[in-house]
């Protein structure tokens, strides 16, 4: 794992958008791969909104810097809500797998907004020194977090 936090950042994105792309498939375990979900979920948002987003907010301190990371707080906020929303549903019903498209597509447009906007203004605005010392701190924050809630699917 990269001790850059924009590194460690897509590096999640990527892992989340591979399990998600599982999950709205045919075939696997769904309820085994939505608890996958929730937990990358869960750490991630957790990382950036203890370590990443305040130093963006520190570094970036703009109009628009704070707009992107109230936005990102926001859809963060409807990802857990869709997640909640999942619990206790049968992996096979209509809901559960509109649900998950909908889960799908809210990340997808987070890490797209992320990937395109926040990442490359931080970038270049934040020292490779700085980066790499949010890094190290979301690396050994990551380590030590663990989820609050666990998904309950049948």
């Amino acid at each position: 794992m990269a001790d850059d936090a924009i590194q460690m950042l897509k590096d999640d994105h990527k892992k989340v958008k591979q399990l998600l792309k599982d999950l709205t498939s045919g075939s696997g375990d769904k309820k085994e791969t939505l608890r996958k979900i929730e937990k990358e979920v869960q750490t991630h948002t957790h990382l950036e909104e203890t370590i990443f987003y305040p130093a963006y907010r520190k570094e970036l301190d703009t109009i628009e810097g704070k707009d992107l990371v109230e936005e990102s707080l926001e859809e963060h906020h409807l990802v857990d809500k869709i997640l909640e929303d999942l619990n206790g549903l049968k992996v096979d019903s209509a809901e559960f797998r509109g649900r998950c498209t909908v889960l799908k597509e809210m990340i997808e447009h987070h890490i797209k907004d992320e990937e395109k906007e926040m990442l490359p203004k931080a970038e270049k605005q934040i020292s490779k020194t700085k980066l790499e010392e949010i890094g190290k701190r979301m690396k050994q924050e990551k380590q030590e977090f663990k989820p609050e809630r666990v998904i309950k699917v049948s």
